[in-house]
């Protein structure tokens, strides 16, 4: 798992916590925690650690943003 904060580069507003997640098969998936849930969850997840999600909305995003996945 990747995860980092997403700002508004204008006002400087965290908008969510980012994160790109992956399944066993390899499979990514990116996923973001809405600023008013962040204080919620924020200290409760790892970068780099292994878990289980449930209970959770899937939905197409309003926005396109590509994202580029390099290796230093």
């Amino acid at each position: 798992m990747r995860l980092w904060d997403s700002v508004n580069s204008a006002t400087d507003e965290l908008l969510s916590l980012d994160m790109i997640l992956m399944d066993k098969q390899g499979d990514v998936i990116h996923a973001s925690i809405w600023k008013n849930l962040i204080d919620n969850y924020k200290t409760q997840i790892n970068e780099s650690s292994v878990y289980v999600f449930s209970n959770f909305k899937v939905q197409e995003s309003q926005k396109y943003c590509q994202f580029a996945m390099t290796s230093k």
